[in-house]
């Protein structure tokens, strides 16, 4: 009877090591979701629950045929300009004072208001797009000296990879509002707004490392 007891205990034992060996193994071959990917690398965002990922290829930049671009020889077209317009988004977000730790940011600061009594924010992408857009209508008033059309395609090629690089990753990140009685609106960004970014030394680094050519 001793001996059965000892044996059950030993293949049960041994179940469960099993079981638990199968189950590393399988979470250490299977890559973590994009879900997971974004709570370990995504700093706080109240989007982070609706963010998904698609794949876009980034070729279409160099083709005029894109609705965000006009051809060098024409004025910008109108529904390009409406496009951008429907790009650039102006909404201001609320933000969970308990967050605000999570973001690095201070919690004595006197953050402006949103109507829900959280901390009024706007989102990164949006602003980042807007800042493009704001170049390329630049560019283009600047581009219409004939000796300079030359350069058109060039800066609308630029301006459209920048364009799908900002849509791709869609910064999600809050930039919250600061009041400010000096400026018209009563609020400023933040521009102190924190982000968890790739080493780029350490890319350059790699880089290097691993150019053609070296010695």
């Amino acid at each position: 009877m001793h001996l059965k007891q000892v044996e059950k205990c030993f293949y049960g034992s041994l179940l469960a090591f099993s079981a638990s060996l199968i189950f590393f193994l399988v979470s250490w071959a299977v890559p973590p979701s994009d879900a997971v990917c974004d709570g370990r690398n995504l700093i706080f965002s109240p989007l982070r629950e609706v963010i998904s990922y698609k794949w876009v290829n980034y070729a279409d930049y160099y083709f005029p045929r894109s609705v965000y671009r006009t051809s060098e020889r024409r004025p910008i077209a109108a529904d390009t300009q409406q496009a951008w317009r429907d790009l650039v988004q102006d909404f201001e977000v609320s933000i969970p004072e308990d967050k605000l730790e999570a973001m690095n940011q201070s919690t004595e600061y006197q953050w402006k208001r949103h109507p829900d009594g959280g901390i009024a924010a706007n989102i990164a992408v949006f602003h980042q797009l807007s800042c493009l857009s704001t170049i390329r209508l630049h560019a283009q008033a600047d581009l219409e000296d004939p000796w300079r059309q030359e350069y058109r395609e060039r800066v609308d090629q630029c301006i459209e990879l920048l364009r799908h690089k900002f849509m791709c990753d869609a910064d999600a990140t809050p930039f919250l509002l600061r009041n400010n009685p000096e400026v018209i609106r009563g609020n400023s960004p933040d521009i102190g707004t924190k982000h968890k970014c790739r080493k780029y030394d350490d890319v350059i680094s790699w880089a290097k490392r691993n150019a053609k050519g070296k010695e």
